[in-house]
């Protein structure tokens, strides 16, 4: 609790100095310029310590904000009223782990063919059973028409009955009522579990010599399984990237053949190699800086097609794992501070390359009575900061803090410093502050 001095005369500066560096209160004083004054305690909010807590593998945010303003994409936020939010935090506990890596998985491959090709038949490696198959014109609106009677299928050089052999076939019509997104004209069929696995010869009749095409082939009995990951989701800019990928089944991952792999920008108009390391299982490059896409406009992709043979089947896999890389347009400024009056109130200080509108995300944990440590809320809030600095508070009501039974020391994990107006998520930190008395 703090005290307040209210004075009914005007106070020498000087006396009030002297009475401070002596380590005296006013009510202690024996100057008789000071009588006549009233002392009554303060009902201000206590101030919280508040210390930023070391960051760990997952966590990134900008060092410095070296970014160019003229090839920084514009905000396009319409409200500039400052908002808060919080809510209870449920379904996690203190021993959540945070982040979680960016993976994928696959089954399938794509083989882009043309109706030559498919009309003098395209070769497609089988690992399985039980294959589904989707045929599609590369774009929409090709009249194409693909009968399933114009379709043959042969393996390892043996014909098999089409009729017989193509089960579950339907159109792109009706998957796309299933909420696929492909062209009307598709055809998809399952294989029946007679034909084995071995090189597919698929042969489609009747097609425009010219009209381009893609051929989608999932394997979802199969043993083998590629899988492609990052640390995380997000990058900034000039970071370095490094996936990792392997193939592999029931018995262990085996030495991949061939690997080809590269990074697209969010228009696919635009692509960067990555450096294979077939040894190690890794595809790094540094996070391209000279191109800066709004994150409404979509994320950057790995593509990446591998191939080896086992046992004397070919298998052919294909990944695609988006990510998000971000312009260095904002930071934690390292400044904060907490107050406990009612409720719990956090600012936190932004350092920022751009004017813009900026979000701050946090889940809150609070000390329960046996000391450990409980959720208590998730917390959001935004603010338009015009200058290269500013602040956000995050805010747990009175009624809120009061109900979860919990109380300081204070925790702030997953703390998120977000672009609103830009769609990009700038900064992350899974244990960010320690707040005590």
């Amino acid at each position: 609790m703090k005290n307040t001095i209210l004075s009914k005369a005007a106070l020498p500066v000087a006396c009030l100095t002297a009475c401070l560096i002596a380590g005296t209160t006013l009510a202690q004083s024996d100057n008789p310029a000071l009588s006549g004054l009233e002392i009554r305690a303060a009902d201000g909010p206590a101030v919280l310590s508040s210390t930023w807590l070391d960051a760990r593998a997952g966590d990134f945010g900008p060092q410095g904000l070296g970014v160019d303003p003229a090839v920084v994409p514009d905000s396009r936020h319409a409200e500039t009223a400052p908002v808060k939010f919080a809510w209870a935090l449920e379904g996690v506990t203190a021993d959540n782990a945070g982040q979680t890596i960016a993976r994928v998985e696959s089954r399938q491959y794509w083989v882009d063919a043309t109706g030559a090709d498919l009309s003098s038949g395209v070769s497609l490696p089988l690992t399985s059973r039980g294959a589904v198959i989707r045929v599609s014109p590369l774009e929409a609106g090709g009249d194409i028409g693909i009968d399933p009677a114009s379709v043959q299928l042969s393996v390892d050089g043996k014909r098999f009955d089409s009729t017989r052999s193509m089960m579950q076939v339907t159109d792109g019509a009706s998957l796309q009522r299933l909420g696929m997104s492909v062209p009307a004209q598709t055809i998809a069929f399952k294989l029946d579990k007679a034909i084995p696995p071995g090189k597919l010869d698929l042969a489609v009749a009747r097609l425009p010599a010219d009209q381009k095409l893609v051929v989608h082939v999932f394997e979802p009995d199969s043993d083998w399984v590629a899988e492609l990951d990052l640390p995380r989701d997000t990058f900034v800019a000039g970071e370095t990237l490094e996936f990792g990928f392997g193939l592999g089944n029931d018995r262990g991952k085996v030495r991949v053949d061939s690997v080809q792999a590269v990074l697209a920008d969010p228009y696919a108009d635009r692509t960067w190699a990555l450096e294979i390391d077939k040894a190690d299982g890794t595809l790094t490059r540094t996070a391209p800086a000279d191109r800066f896409v709004s994150g409404q406009d979509g994320l950057f992709e790995a593509y990446v097609y591998l191939e080896t043979v086992q046992d004397g089947l070919t298998v052919r896999r294909d990944l695609k794992l988006p990510v998000s890389i971000v312009p260095p347009l904002a930071k934690f400024s390292g400044q904060t501070v907490a107050t406990l009056d009612d409720g719990l109130t956090l600012e936190v200080g932004v350092e920022t390359a751009v004017p813009g509108r900026f979000q701050l995300n946090g889940q809150v944990f609070g000390t329960a009575a046996d000391g450990s440590l409980k959720p208590l809320a998730m917390a959001q809030s935004a603010a338009v900061i015009e200058g290269r600095a500013g602040s956000i508070q995050l805010q747990v009501d009175a009624d809120m803090l009061k109900a979860s039974g919990l109380r300081a020391p204070f925790e702030v994990r997953n703390l998120e410093l977000l672009d609103q107006g830009r769609m990009f998520v700038l900064q992350r930190q899974q244990r960010a502050l320690l707040l005590a008395d």
